[in-house]
């Protein structure tokens, strides 16, 4: 099975669609998207009602499939856009953090950006308060 954002709420759509019973609440579907939708924008700052329309080609498609979570027919969609984590050692981040005990950090991109950071544990705490909000 292909397990790529589009393809897995399509599969689920399509189960969800043969197996429940007419009647029945809607199957609630949490889609982790992230941050990086937004694009970069070193000017302004970002929230969730801002443009998309800066999505980095690699995760252009997110939007997209955004949009088809909270507005499909079948399930009740959320979306949860996480910033970067961090936490637990296993992370991007992870990486400036062992390079600051050197006393010199070398990163990709261009200088004077800034992070959303966000630890691994308020975003396990954020997908239970969404996942009880909508049982």
């Amino acid at each position: 099975m292909d397990t790529s954002g589009p393809a897995m709420l399509k599969a689920v759509e399509s189960l969800t669609g043969t197996v429940r019973k007419p009647g029945t609440p809607k199957l609630s579907y949490i889609y982790c998207s992230g941050i990086w939708v937004h694009g970069d924008d070193r000017k302004e700052f970002t929230f969730e009602s801002g443009s998309t329309e800066r999505a980095p080609t690699a995760i252009a498609w997110r939007p997209q499939l955004e949009q088809d979570v909270v507005n499909n027919q079948v399930l009740k969609g959320i979306v949860i856009r996480v910033g970067l984590c961090y936490g637990r050692g296993g992370s991007l981040i992870s990486l400036l953090f062992s390079q600051g005990d050197s006393g010199s950090i070398s990163w990709f991109g261009t200088p004077g950006g800034s992070y959303s950071l966000v630890h691994v544990d308020d975003v396990a705490e954020c997908f239970l308060l969404a996942a009880e909000k909508v049982s």
